[in-house]
């Protein structure tokens, strides 16, 4: 049982307890193993890391103790030392690349929704249509890419133009989606327009009860980015704070590994690629 135990947070000490030390060493480099799912498929990443603790408890139980006999507590925190060691070691490049966050609003919607957990690759260089992370009056904020250095950004009512060329989009549907009013969760009504810009195609949304709509013209200056929010009658952005410096750019947004909006887990989003 105690080899249960100690394989259910850490894949392979239970092992090493029971004086497997290569038993425990191939758990271990199958959760380590397990990391290189975080930043490109983060919802396998966590059904392989608890894959990993289950298999590996299972394992540790089944396992006969070794001939030498069990191994002594100074063995024991001597493997827990390398099993950590490697965790660190594994996750350094991780954390220099990539950085998990949470969405605070519905500014995105619906293409994120209050509650995802997204995953953000650092070293990603923005480009139209992407979502992206950044700091502003040290806040971080979620918005997409509609301009780069040289565009002439103009949005008048909901027709949004990019250098003079309308940005395709497809014909409105109606919609609803779940947002907090005095922490109360409440359906709003709104139009739905399919956008396509650079690489991306995505959903954008608009207030129908909202008479005149937020219109801005500017030109991109050279080293910004223009970023909007796809629930564009609902979002603080640049049409607001003004072109965004490239240095404050933190991230490019990839998948939604983890998703909880005020009415529970929202177990379909898990997973989601971003675009």
């Amino acid at each position: 049982m105690l080899a249960a135990l100690l394989s259910l947070p850490f894949p392979g000490l239970g092992h090493a307890a029971r004086g497997h030390f290569a038993r425990g060493a191939a758990w271990l480099v199958v959760d380590v193993a397990a990391l290189a799912l975080f930043i490109t498929h983060p919802h396998l990443w966590l059904v392989g890391a608890l894959g990993a603790r289950l298999l590996s408890a299972a394992d540790a139980v089944i396992a006969r103790p070794a001939q030498r006999g069990p191994a002594g507590g100074g063995i024991v925190a001597a493997a827990f030392g390398v099993w950590l060691g490697a965790q660190v070691v594994a996750r350094l490049p991780i954390m220099v690349i990539a950085e998990t966050f949470k969405l605070p609003s519905n500014s995105m919607a619906p293409t994120m929704v209050l509650g995802d957990h997204f995953t953000v690759l650092t070293t990603a260089t923005p480009a139209r249509g992407d979502i992206v992370t950044f700091r502003h009056r040290a806040r971080t904020f979620v918005k997409r890419v509609i301009g780069v250095a040289g565009d002439v950004v103009d949005l008048y009512g909901t027709t949004l133009r990019l250098d003079g060329k309308v940005v395709s989009r497809e014909l409105a549907t109606p919609c609803t989606y779940d947002d907090l009013d005095l922490h109360q969760v409440v359906k709003k009504r709104c139009v739905s327009f399919e956008e396509t810009l650079g690489q991306r195609r995505y959903r954008v949304i608009y207030d129908p009860a909202t008479a005149v709509h937020l219109s801005k013209k500017v030109t991109v200056p050279a080293g910004h980015v223009y970023l909007m929010g796809d629930n564009r009658d609902n979002s603080f952005d640049s049409r607001l704070m003004g072109p965004i410096k490239l240095s404050d750019v933190t991230g490019v947004a990839i998948s939604i590994w983890w998703s909880a909006g005020p009415n529970g887990t929202l177990w379909r989003r898990i997973g989601t690629r971003l675009r």
